[in-house]
């Protein structure tokens, strides 16, 4: 049976005597002028019969008309679609139901799949009805897991955690679906929180800077512990603030070997920061800021003071 009830085949009389048809039910779009062919196919005595000829009715020929099998859509709504047979006084019939629909176009201008964790974001959608862009759309907006990002009414997106999620929109049953990546963003705000992710981190993670990083009262507190047998494969992005107060003096073998960074790794991203450095060696000059330089800096400023006893 069909959705609504109605059988896929009825032999009204004998049961010698059946049709059905390739499709029981379909959709087109009146907009459009689409249309599809209905072919049926009709058993008499257990076998095919091609020379009865069905004949075709709709239940709303505004919705949709039939000629000869061929339907085509005429205007939003639901039509049902029967093919009729009669041969030595028995018939029997089949039904496609044909729902018609307007043609909806949901478009996405600024669409974007990759994010950091705690980000914003407004999607600006534009809805077009049967060609015709429609005033202030209402649409509804759903998130696949909420624990990597949601979104609200109006298409605005706040990612949570990494992950990956389906962001589904809705307007009057017609959906566009966007798959988008989250990546953890890890926000630099003290000089403990710089040292202990810039060193020893081997993987790929995002580093923001949020503010102006001063190093020297860290650094007074703490030894200078950077390692250049391991490899920064970050990205740090420094947004415009500066790293100061780095103030490194020491022996010769106190000096040698020690740099910020460790090694700068060849994935690594260093861009848009001022680094302001006073620093003093009793051996030979080591770079401060990697021992080795492998990756990518770019956009950065440097302001070195330096002094070699």
């Amino acid at each position: 049976t069909y959705a609504d009830g109605t059988p896929v085949v009825s032999n009204t009389d004998n049961e010698g005597l059946s049709v059905s048809l390739n499709k029981t039910s379909t959709s087109l779009y009146w907009f459009k002028g689409e249309t599809v062919t209905l072919n049926p196919t009709i058993i008499k005595n257990g076998s095919i019969n091609t020379e009865i000829i069905p004949s075709w009715t709709t239940s709303d020929e505004s919705v949709a008309t039939i000629s000869n099998g061929l339907v085509t859509a005429k205007k939003r709504g639901v039509a049902k679609i029967v093919c009729k047979i009669e041969s030595d006084g028995d018939n029997a019939e089949a039904v496609c139901v044909v729902t018609v629909k307007d043609c909806i176009d949901l478009i996405i201008e600024n669409e974007k799949t990759d994010f950091y964790s705690e980000e914003a974001y407004s999607f600006d959608i534009k809805v077009k009805k049967n060609n015709e862009e429609v005033a202030s759309p209402t649409c509804v907006w759903q998130s696949s897991d909420e624990s990597v990002a949601t979104v609200n009414a109006e298409g605005i997106l706040t990612t949570v955690s990494a992950g990956q999620a389906t962001l589904t929109v809705d307007f009057e049953g017609e959906q566009k679906q966007i798959n988008i990546n989250v990546k953890n963003l890890i926000k630099i705000n003290s000089a403990e929180m710089f040292v202990s992710n810039m060193n020893y981190q081997n993987e790929w993670s995002e580093y923001r800077l949020v503010c102006d990083i001063d190093l020297s009262k860290y650094f007074a507190d703490n030894p200078w512990t950077g390692n250049v047998f391991v490899e920064f494969n970050g990205h740090l992005d420094g947004c415009g603030y500066a790293i100061t107060g780095l103030i490194r003096t020491g022996t010769i073998g106190e000096s040698e070997g020690l740099a910020l960074f460790g090694i700068i790794g060849k994935q690594a991203i260093i861009e848009n920061v001022c680094f302001d450095f006073d620093y003093t060696t009793y051996g030979r000059y080591s770079n401060v800021l990697g021992e080795q330089m492998l990756g990518l800096i770019k956009n950065c400023y440097f302001i070195f003071k330096m002094h070699k006893c």
